[in-house]
């Protein structure tokens, strides 16, 4: 290159004109780039101008020099520098992916979701599961209708406040699956009982048993009061127990004279011939209906001085259901017409549904012996003198309200009465134990 500043003298145009002519020459006469000068610039005239191409590079535009991009390329950098690239052809919905250490390139979106060339993403079908949404964040507008099933419930997550009234019916139920604690109490009325459907074994049917000591020698009488009154069926049912000999006949009969009012039957035992001189004791027995099953009831009268026991009376209800005014404290034990409270003490065992359980197991284990409860209890069970016990502090029932057998003509229902008894100071509540 030519050393600078170069001297520079003319007189006239022409000549200045010449020597800068000279001066760009020797200037820029090596090459810049593998170019040059007069490769990229011309003359032509008074201007000296840059060669363009017209497909890219630099271009004038309003006497402006202007860098030209090609559409299908442009400019990079990389690791060396800024370079050119290529012209690439891309598929609608691509996108240029960066990549380490390589050039960015076109991809299409792929996997779970795409995107178009107006790019709108769509998500594809099964790709969300339930890590993807926000605990609580599904409510019933997103769920369309008849889309969950049993398999979707976790077990025992339906409760009451979840089925809507009146939406379940009979073919809902697994059968034999509702029992009575089911049931509120009063629900099943007669329509809901169908015709024939009550059998021996559906009615409240029990037995009340009574029994008394008879004296071993011609003559001997006791009578037996029978506490089923106006509940109870005849015949009545009598027996002697193993102990005694000599004939003993009964009669039915009701001391006292006869007046306008019904009145009740007692059952006279009475001993026909002489017999070992040992006492025996006799049985009534008496079935009836509406039997409450609560409380099983064992009452013994028994001689206050000898403990010697006369009269018992065993049943599942107390005696004031029997009587006319259902009230415990008018009728607290069955022996109203001969107890004297200055002879005579009286004992009660108040079984459960064990404690009476384990009396019936004995008469069926024992079929050939025909036993009674009240017999198994005479003759195989003793009060223990040493364990009180307390009433039941809960309602028993003690009787049926007034016309209680027309109700059926009526429809009307019958409510049994329910109440607290009390325990009279002169009655002594014991357990009972196995005769050794």
């Amino acid at each position: 290159m030519a050393d600078v500043p170069h001297p520079i003298s003319a007189e006239t145009d022409e000549d200045l004109r010449k020597q800068l002519w000279e001066l760009i020459r020797d200037l820029y006469e090596e090459r810049v780039a593998g170019l040059a000068i007069g490769d990229v610039f011309e003359d032509s005239g008074d201007v000296l101008s840059l060669k363009l191409v017209t497909n890219g590079g630099l271009e004038k535009s309003s006497n402006e020099l202007q860098i030209k991009l090609q559409t299908g390329g442009g400019l990079a950098i990389g690791s060396d520098g800024l370079y050119a690239t290529e012209s690439v052809t891309m598929t609608d919905g691509q996108l240029i992916v960066g990549q380490t250490d390589a050039a960015s390139e076109p991809k299409s979106m792929s996997g779970d979701a795409t995107i178009d060339k107006d790019g709108a993403i769509t998500i594809g079908n099964d790709k969300i599961d339930s890590q993807h949404y926000v605990a609580g964040s599904i409510d019933t507008e997103h769920i369309a209708a008849d889309q969950i099933d049993s398999q979707h419930y976790v077990a025992g997550s339906i409760d009451t406040e979840h089925i809507a009234a009146d939406q379940i019916d009979s073919q809902h139920y697994v059968a034999d699956s509702i029992d009575t604690e089911h049931y509120a109490p009063g629900s099943v009325d007669q329509t809901a009982i169908g015709a024939n459907a009550v059998g021996q074994s559906e009615l409240k049917t029990d037995s009340q048993e009574d029994s008394a000591s008879l004296g071993g020698l011609d003559g001997n009488s006791t009578v037996v009061s029978m506490t089923g009154s106006a509940y109870g069926f005849f015949g009545v049912q009598v027996k002697k127990g193993a102990a005694g000999t000599g004939e003993v006949d009964f009669t039915n009969f009701k001391e006292g004279t006869v007046t306008t009012s019904y009145e009740y039957l007692d059952v006279r035992f009475e001993r026909m011939t002489d017999g070992d001189s040992t006492a025996s004791t006799v049985y009534t027995q008496q079935y009836y209906v509406t039997s409450s099953g609560e409380v099983f009831w064992y009452f013994a009268m028994r001689d206050k001085i000898t403990k010697e026991i006369l009269r018992c009376s065993a049943g599942n209800d107390h005696p004031c259901f029997f009587a006319e005014s259902v009230d415990p404290n008018d009728t607290p034990h069955p022996f109203k017409r001969h107890f004297n409270i200055d002879e005579h003490e009286i004992v009660v065992a108040i079984l459960d549904k064990e404690g009476r359980s384990e009396i019936d197991s004995i008469i069926i284990n024992n079929p050939n012996k025909k036993l009674s409860r009240l017999q198994v209890l005479n003759e195989m069970f003793e009060f223990d003198e040493d364990n009180e016990v307390d009433y039941p502090d809960r309602e028993i029932t003690v009787g049926l309200p007034p016309r209680w057998d027309k109700a059926w003509i009526s429809g009307e229902k019958v409510t049994p009465i329910k109440k607290v008894i009390s325990k009279p100071g002169y009655i002594i509540p014991l357990q009972i134990k196995r005769r050794k």
